[in-house]
Parts: C-alpha cells; structure tokens; sequence
C-alpha cells in the first residue's frame, strides 16, 4: 500500500515515518512552517508509537508529495526521503 503510494507520487496525510512493508511510526515534528529544507538545518523530529498505516489513510487521506530531500542510509540500505503536501506540512515519509 504504502510503496504504491510512493510510485503515484502520493502520501499519507499524517506525519508519520512510513516503511515499503506498510508499517508507521508517529512523527511529531515542529511546524508547520517552523523549519524548511532549503534553511541548511536538519528539521528535527521525534519518533513516537507504531501505528495503523491503513486507518491512518482511512481517516486523514492521501494527497501529492514534492519531495524536499533524499539521503542514503547510513547502513546502505535505501534512502530518506521527505517532503511536503499541499497542507504545507513536512512530511518524513520513507526509509526504502
């Protein structure tokens, strides 16, 4: 579900860090507005609980997704990346 999401260019509307295996963790991040990307600091967030990837869509929806960065993992195995959607928000949305 979620991967399908990234191929279409979408996201959860729900901060949150989303993984390919359709699994999430609560994102609280500051904002919005409260840092950018193009600021040269890295936006700082705090990882919460695990939560329900599928009702999370249910109830707050899907929409489009600029990314705003990509960076590797630094176990080499996938990317970072995160963004924002038309609400404005930063998004933290996968690890791939």
């Amino acid at each position: 579900m979620v991967e399908k999401l990234w191929q279409a260019g979408e996201m959860p509307l729900r901060d949150g860090l989303y993984r390919p295996d359709d699994t999430g963790l609560e994102l609280h991040v500051d904002g919005p507005g409260a840092y950018h990307p193009d600021a040269g600091q890295p936006i700082p967030f705090r990882i919460g609980e695990p939560f329900d990837v599928a009702r999370a869509i249910e109830e707050h929806g899907i929409d489009e997704v600029d990314t705003c960065f990509e960076s590797p993992l630094p176990d080499g195995s996938g990317w970072m990346s995160g963004g924002g959607g038309g609400d404005g928000q930063h998004r933290l949305p996968r690890p791939s």
